[in-house]
């Protein structure tokens, strides 16, 4: 088991190993969620829950990649927001009565379009290959897509 896990578990000071695991993992957490969902409060949502799940089920988390298990944990309730929004054209709206504006979310980008496309076509194929990477090395390769080397 991990030692963070571990204290967090059994330890007497589990308060304080909580409040490492928020320090070590919430900005990164938050930063690989809005890489997905693109609205901060949202990726800061998923953040907490993915710390909070992990803090209540400290005692029965086995022995195995913290970091992978967590970033686990975050996609997992990524993909969850995903399909709700994808299920409620409405549920994008902050304010239920606001007027719907289908195009308000779109950005208008200055950069070249073929460098746009370019990018997310590589961001395309690194998500259709994470299929095939193991585990305990998925949290390696969102930290790099998040720009830590």
């Amino acid at each position: 088991m991990s030692d963070l896990m571990f204290r967090i578990a059994h330890g007497p000071d589990s308060d304080g190993a909580f409040r490492e695991l928020v320090e070590t993992y919430s900005g990164p957490l938050t930063g690989a969620a809005y890489r997905k969902l693109r609205d901060w409060q949202a990726a800061e949502d998923v953040s907490q829950g993915v710390l909070l799940r992990a803090f209540t089920h400290a005692a029965s988390y086995r022995d195995q990649n913290l970091e992978a298990w967590l970033f686990r944990i975050c996609r997992n309730a990524v993909i969850d927001i995903v399909r709700k929004r994808s299920n409620d054209p409405l549920s994008h709206r902050s304010n239920p009565t606001e007027d719907y504006d289908p195009l308000g979310s779109v950005r208008v980008e200055s950069r070249n379009p073929l460098d746009v496309m370019a990018d997310q076509e590589s961001l395309d194929e690194i998500d259709a290959a994470r299929e095939f990477v193991p585990d305990d090395q998925i949290a390696t390769l969102d930290l790099f897509n998040e720009g830590w080397s």
